[in-house]
């Protein structure tokens, strides 16, 4: 633009030319911001520049003075503004002031500048325009801002009507680059502190997209922590940005970014987003690009905010009104369900409000059947009557929804039935394009036990997903439908049930009862209240049948039948016997069993009861009763699992524990504790097996000890083979199992000594036969020692199995057999000296031998000779031991080999120098003395054997 300057406000050309020489003028100019200059009026040339021209044009200043930079001055003015500067100038020329705007592009950097020029004719003496002065401003900050301002305004209005998040921010970037002519813009929200999500961007024809999902890790660690610190990022050139290794730099190659500008957008110390600009060549950005590009930043996410802002308001009341007709629907379907008896009544209003609720083009509802395991189509709207066919039974197997459902127990949704590969190529398909529809969804009706009742469904005629809210009110719908079918199959089975039980009660011989448990009158008798209580139905229902009930109970159990039937009004099950005296005089006894029927409150409303008439059960009870309490052993009467119910006199008086202490488990106290588990696991194996036999020990009442009895019980079943009860006895078997052990202890007794005796004659016939001269000889010898053993067993088999064979018996016995006591033979030790079984006999066959050689070689064999046996018991560490010492004087031996031949290298020899002591532990010695043998036995002999006095 051009403004004309008054000729009165310049000074005459001739001070002005003075001032350019002038050095306070130099001064001044040099030092001003703007530009100074003088022209030649005629070629033009620069006569005077001040230095501020090098700063501002980029061009030498030099130069210009020079008469060589007019053309390079005119060539860095913008195209558009050239002929508007030249035409100013010769304005000037022809002797106007003028002042114009115009812009430059600076050759040295590339910058736009705005220059606003005010210049004016300098005249010569004769009046001549001979020069032209100016002065040159910087006015390039004051354009931008106001350009800025004008464009954020421009930009505010243009994103207020926008009501969506991504228009605002399409609209910002689109603006923005436009404005920078740059080659991308976009708008970053940060998904979590690691990813930025670009959603919206402006980019040239042939830059690639940024929108969707990046990791800040990727464009590199300096690039990241710039963002999260809330600085800007500014780069003229990523190839000159030290702080960016070459990986990442790469990374936004790729991307056509070499120079970048990026503002974010911390809130709350949260980097939540960032505005970013791109650039395919350097630049260098301006402070007024990077505070355009900030106030767009701040604008941008404002207007996002506001329009999220409001689309959520505009959400949330149109989820108010979609719940508000939602609930008007529900409501009143609900209020059809208070009056209606069958399922059929609410067919027509379910499709109705299924459909209108789920906004869908057709619906149904199915039934489940328990027996064939399939859905059977109840009703539907929508369909065509071909597919109506086709679904009016769906099984397991089946593609559709419906099938779907049923197999995985929960709704299932086909988005495109034309998309979902299960159902291509099946009829369902056929069907679903039959009707034009292309979403379903179907909902399993279930009970509130978890059972399947049966299944709505609803479809569409495009492509869908009902939204979560959708689906929520679905679900309220369903589970009123679900309630109703059923409370009408719950109200279908009670009447079959009611109808079941009144013909069970008509044809019962037992009496089944219902009273008020308030006022306590009878609701229901059934016909066998005639023939046990001897009064009509009629009369018990008309009448106060409370009181006439407690009239034909015996005195004696009236409080006892009060007390149960007030036990039962507060809940409890009670069963309880009782008398009654019927009109016509006989007595009868009943149990009843009576119980609690509770209301939907969870309160006793009613009472229910079975009278069954037990009197001959009574009366044989009576007899058995009595035969029980005169036999011998402990009777008693039990339930399943040992829970007795009543024992006989002769329990307790041997017990010492009452029928009552002894009901239920309380037996159990009088069993042995180390039975008592046993116990519980034959009852528990008897319910299976039918039979129950075992022993086990009981407490008597009188010395505290055990015995043993044997449990046996058989269980009583009824006319349907059910066990009633169980009767069993205790039968004492303790002298029984006493003789039993006995008898094994002799037998294994038996069997040990058999065992010994065997070993022992084969190993007398073994030496014998080897000591003899011939068979005579063998004979005579072998006779010898068999009568030797025979007399130690007569001693043995005498014994009790406590009982211990004396030492000196079995002397005597051995001495008798060669002839008794005779003169020469001394006999001195004590009595009661018991000899442990185990040692009796081949300590006996040592003795025999001793005997045998002093019969015939030693001091029983010659008259002049004596034979002196001693024994003696010694205290070895605890352990009683028999000492034997034998010793046979004025013998006349032998010579040297018949004393080996004979009796020195015997048999009886080896038996006491080897055999005791290996056998029996013995300590043994076997000497020739000079006038006779001498030989000396020590062995353990049994405890019995009293240990002699100390000192």
């Amino acid at each position: 633009m051009t403004q004309p300057i008054s000729p009165q406000s310049a000074s005459p050309p001739a001070r002005l030319h003075a001032f350019a020489s002038d050095e306070r003028f130099r001064q001044f100019a040099e030092a001003s911001q703007d530009i100074l200059w003088i022209r030649n009026a005629t070629t033009l040339r620069s006569e005077y520049l001040s230095p501020t021209f090098e700063t501002v044009y980029g061009l030498s200043r030099e130069e210009a003075l020079q008469g060589k930079a007019l053309d390079g001055w005119i060539a860095v003015i913008v195209a558009e503004d050239r002929s508007r500067v030249i035409d100013a100038m010769d304005r000037v020329r022809a002797g106007e002031h003028v002042a114009f705007d115009y812009r430059i592009r600076r050759p040295n950097d590339g910058q736009l500048r705005w220059i606003r020029n005010t210049d004016f004719p300098m005249f010569d003496e004769q009046g001549n325009v001979a020069w032209i002065g100016g002065i040159g401003q910087d006015i390039t900050h004051f354009k931008e801002t106001d350009e800025r301002r004008a464009f954020l305004l421009e930009m505010t209005d243009a994103l207020r009507p926008l009501a969506s998040a991504r228009s605002v921010q399409r609209e910002a970037t689109r603006r923005l680059g436009e404005c920078l002519g740059v080659d991308r813009v976009f708008y970053a929200e940060l998904d979590d502190d690691t990813t930025a999500v670009v959603r919206s961007e402006f980019r040239r024809p042939g830059v690639a997209s940024l929108t969707g999902r990046h990791r800040l890790d990727d464009f590199g660690q300096a690039h990241r922590d710039t963002l999260v610190s809330g600085r800007w990022l500014v780069v003229e050139n990523i190839a000159t940005w030290d702080a960016l290794p070459h990986a990442e730099r790469q990374t936004f190659h790729d991307i056509h970014a070499v120079s970048l500008l990026k503002v974010p957008l911390v809130k709350d110390g949260v980097l939540v987003a960032f505005l970013g600009v791109h650039h395919g060549t350097p630049r260098r950005w301006s402070e007024g690009d990077t505070g355009l590009v900030a106030a767009v930043a701040e604008r941008t996410w404002s207007s996002v905010e506001r329009a999220r802002a409001e689309t959520a308001r505009r959400d949330s009341d149109r989820r108010l009104k979609d719940e508000l007709d939602a609930t008007r629907l529900l409501q009143a379907f609900s209020t059809l369900l208070i009056p209606a008896q069958e399922p059929e009544a609410i067919y027509e209003p379910l499709m109705t409000t299924l459909m209108a609720l789920m906004r869908a083009d057709a619906a149904s509802m199915q039934r489940y059947d328990e027996d064939t395991h399939s859905l059977l189509l109840l009703t539907s709207r929508g369909y065509a009557a071909e597919s109506i066919d086709h679904w009016s039974e769906i099984d397991v197997e089946r593609g559709s929804s419906c099938g779907r459902a049923m197999r995985e127990g929960h709704r299932c949704v086909i988005r495109d039935v034309e998309a979902q590969e299960e159902l291509q190529g099946t009829g369902d398909l056929i069907e679903y394009r039959r009707c034009g529809l292309r979403s379903v969804q179907s909902t399993p009706l279930m009970g509130r036990g978890g059972e399947l009742l049966g299944m709505i469904s609803t479809s569409w005629r495009q492509p869908h997903a009902p939204s979560a809210e959708d689906l929520r009110r679905l679900d309220v719908l369903a589970r009123m439908t679900a309630d109703l079918l059923e409370r009408h199959r719950d109200d279908a089975a009670r009447r079959e049930s009611d109808e079941r039980l009144r013909q069970f009660a008509e044809a019962s011989s037992d009496v089944l009862w219902i009273r008020d448990a308030v006022t306590r009158e009878w609701r229901y008798v059934s016909p066998a209240f005639e023939t046990i209580y001897g009064l009509g139905r009629k009369e018990a229902l008309q009448g106060d049948m409370d009181r006439t009930w407690l009239d034909l109970v015996l005195p004696g159990d009236r409080p006892h039948a009060e007390d149960a039937i007030a036990r039962v009004r507060r809940g409890e099950y009670v069963t309880f016997d009782y008398r009654i005296r019927r009109p016509d005089g006989n007595v009868r006894w009943i149990r009843d069993r009576d119980f609690p029927l509770r209301d939907a409150r969870g309160r006793v409303g009613l009472i229910g009861g079975i009278g069954h008439d037990l009197t001959e059960l009574r009366e044989a009870e009576r007899r058995l009763q009595t035969l029980l309490e005169g036999i011998p052993p402990l009777v008693w009467r039990s339930l399943e699992g040992g829970h007795w119910t009543w024992s006989s006199p002769q329990w307790g008086a041997y017990t010492g524990l009452t029928s009552m202490a002894s009901a239920a488990l309380g037996w159990l106290d009088a069993i042995h504790p180390a039975d008592r588990d046993a116990t519980r696991a034959a009852w528990a194996s008897a319910a299976t097996t039918g039979r129950l036999d075992m022993e086990l020990r009981i407490g008597h009442v009188g010395d505290q000890g055990y015995r043993w009895f044997q449990m046996r019980a058989t269980p009583v079943h009824d006319d349907a083979g059910a066990t009633v009860e169980w009767l069993g006895t205790f039968t004492d078997v303790h002298e029984l199992r006493e003789l039993q052990e006995r008898q094994r202890i002799l037998v294994a007794e038996l069997q040990h000594r058999t065992r010994n005796v065997m070993a022992i004659v084969g190993a007398l016939s073994y030496n014998t036969l080897a000591a003899s001269a011939d068979l005579d000889d063998f004979r005579v010898r072998f006779e010898d020692r068999l009568d030797a053993l025979a007399r130690v067993q007569a001693l043995l088999s005498r014994l009790n199995e406590q009982d211990r064979l004396a030492f000196d018996e079995l002397l005597h016995s051995e001495l008798d057999a060669i002839g008794g006591m005779r003169q020469g033979i001394s006999l001195d030790g004590p009595a009661d000296v018991w000899l442990r079984s185990s040692t009796v006999q081949i300590l006996a066959m040592a003795i025999h031998e001793l005997a045998t050689n002093a019969v015939k070689y030693g001091a029983l064999g010659q008259s002049a000779a004596r034979l002196d046996i001693r024994w003696a018991v010694r205290d070895e560490h605890g352990v009683p031991w028999l000492h034997i010492d034998w010793r046979e004087t004025g013998v006349h031996m032998p010579g040297p080999t018949a004393s080996v031949a004979g009796a020195g290298q015997g048999q009886g020899r080896e038996l006491i120098e080897h055999a005791l002591p290996y056998q029996l532990l013995a300590r043994t010695t076997y000497v020739f003395d000079a006038d006779g043998v001498h030989c000396t036995i020590a062995l353990p002999i049994s405890r019995r054997t009293a240990l002699p006095a100390a000192g």
